[in-house]
């Protein structure tokens, strides 16, 4: 299963600033600098962030550069979990989210293999339930089969909305891997949200489950 991730919302900025480097878009910045430039209401400087992200995290992987993709990465989560109080608008938490999802998709050439990873981290923790349910929808299109219904399965026993939504991608995006996490988590009746069990027993009474 994922391990846990640890998103620090503190350093959002400097996540901001890291990731446009690792781009090369501001190699000679320095952080004194990016206090003024990458304020947490400049949206226009995310938005390059976010921009990039979508070529960077589908480059052929090595070592080095998947060492820049995942400060990409961690990048659009931070973006993805910002309070709608720093003023950063939600068509840029939205692309931030979706360009997580496209990167590990299965149309992608080369899909980026931390998506599952992150995605869950903003379903489970993003502020706009808008937000929350772009996570969930990436998690069920993964070109990472076991990543994404480990994912999924963690989302279906929490207490969350976002329950119900990852049963349905169980038991319709991931074949026989996503239906063997849904017949285990009904032996064990770990599903809490009303709607996603009635979810599950739906997909039971498809399959003949007992």
């Amino acid at each position: 299963e994922l391990r846990p991730m640890t998103i620090r919302l503190r350093h959002t900025r400097t996540l901001v600033l890291a990731a446009l480097m690792a781009v090369g878009e501001c190699a000679a910045a320095t952080f004194a600098s990016a206090q003024i430039v990458f304020t947490s209401r400049d949206s226009s400087a995310i938005s390059k962030v976010v921009a990039s992200a979508r070529v960077e995290l589908t480059r052929p992987p090595n070592k080095l550069i998947r060492a820049r993709q995942d400060a990409l990465a961690d990048s659009l989560v931070a973006v993805s979990l910002t309070p709608s109080s720093a003023g950063i608008g939600r068509d840029v938490l939205t692309a931030a989210v979706s360009t997580l999802s496209f990167s590990g998709s299965t149309g992608v050439k080369y899909p980026y293999s931390g998506a599952a990873e992150r995605l869950l981290v903003v379903a489970q923790s993003a502020r706009d339930e808008h937000l929350k349910s772009a996570a969930t929808f990436g998690l069920g299109h993964l070109s990472d089969t076991a990543a994404a219904t480990s994912a999924l399965r963690t989302l279906a026993i929490s207490a969350s909305a976002q329950a119900r939504w990852a049963v349905r991608y169980l038991g319709t995006s991931y074949g026989e891997s996503g239906l063997q996490v849904l017949r285990a988590l009904r032996r064990d009746g770990s599903v809490r949200d009303r709607t996603a069990r009635r979810f599950l027993d739906q997909f039971a009474a498809t399959y003949g489950w007992p």
